[in-house]
């Protein structure tokens, strides 16, 4: 008996010995240059599915790359591309319409070119959800060009605004005109939008989120709500004006009351770093990310949309050479940029 308890009281010594070789080493290998000791991660909305994510994955950073401290902030899609090309954050959450906008200067983004900005990987993929209250007299998306309806669009560097706007366009009018026939377009997010949607305050919600989006699971709870499906001819021609979308439809029976499967599009949403980051520091992030993947799923049901093999979706700007360095160890064939 005393000789077993010898073994394994070595063994444990041995093994404790070795971790912390393992833990010292792996600190020593590689320091972090001081520019990069800390690290601003802007994700998105209070209530969107990028401010858990993003903070998740800020801890894992902080957790598992030695000498890097990593805290995340809210932001915006666009206004996330434009942080990171000017050093303003070190790494963000974005779509990938507007990181191909953004990078090479189309639409209305000409002469805000962020050429400093490297792809790191994408995460899950989101939806456009556009609905009313279940009451709501409503009942065709062409409606909303016509009367003086109330609603949300975010903030004006934000992918809710341009769309909504795009939206209205789609069908003759604009925000600018929603406002000039007695509507109103709050410049909130969705998720205090929601709020005043179940206050009756706002008449229709347009806006894109990963699915199982608590916000939305809110709304269809109480006070219910109502999908509104575009036309075919017109979801067709919003895609086309919208790089990287790709056909969804959301099952019915993902939010409560809802009658038939919702055929919509989205996006999957990208990890963006600035180009300027350290090969081995964007290496371990992504690392960090796709080692302990079944940590980052558990953020929220969206997780589980996060997969190695859909990393390279809406990959429309150049990989940073440390995140390529990853992929490559695991045997994945990094994609051509595609000709835009």
């Amino acid at each position: 008996m005393k000789s077993m308890r010898k073994s394994l009281l070595a063994c444990l010594v041995v093994g404790c010995a070795l971790v912390l070789i393992t833990i010292t080493a792996f600190a020593a290998e590689w320091k972090v240059p001081a520019k990069w000791k800390f690290l601003k991660f802007a994700g998105g909305a209070a209530a969107g599915s990028w401010t858990p994510l993003s903070a998740k994955i800020c801890e894992l950073i902080n957790q598992q790359i030695p000498g890097v401290n990593a805290s995340s902030t809210l932001g915006a899609s666009y206004g996330n591309l434009a942080a990171v090309n000017k050093g303003k954050m070190q790494i963000a959450l974005t779509m990938t319409n507007a990181l191909a906008e953004c990078y090479y200067g189309l639409r209305d983004q000409k002469g805000k070119e962020t050429k400093n900005i490297r792809f790191l990987g994408s995460m899950h993929h989101g939806a456009i959800h556009i609905f009313v209250p279940k009451k709501s007299p409503i009942k065709d998306i062409s409606e909303i060009a016509k009367r003086p309806l109330r609603t949300v669009v975010g903030p004006r560097k934000s992918f809710t605004y341009m769309f909504n706007d795009l939206l209205l366009k789609t069908y003759g009018s604009s925000i600018k005109d929603l406002e000039a026939r007695g509507g109103t377009a709050s410049n909130v997010y969705y998720g205090p939008g929601v709020k005043m949607l179940k206050d009756g305050q706002i008449d229709y919600m347009a806006f894109h989120t990963g699915l199982n989006a608590s916000m939305v699971m809110d709304a269809a709870t109480s006070p219910g709500i109502r999908f509104l499906e575009l036309s075919p001819e017109k979801k067709t021609q919003i895609m086309k004006k919208l790089l990287g979308t790709t056909e969804v439809v959301i099952p019915k029976d993902m939010y409560p009351g809802i009658e038939k499967d919702y055929h919509t599009f989205g996006y999957y949403f990208p990890i963006v770093v600035s180009k300027d980051m350290p090969e081995e520091l964007a290496y371990r992030i992504t690392k960090v990310i796709w080692d302990n993947l079944e940590e980052v799923q558990s953020v929220g049901a969206f997780g589980k949309g996060i997969k190695l093999e859909t990393a390279f979706m809406g990959m429309t700007v150049p990989m940073h050479p440390g995140a390529a360095r990853y992929y490559k160890e695991k045997g994945l064939t990094i994609p051509p940029l595609p000709k835009l």
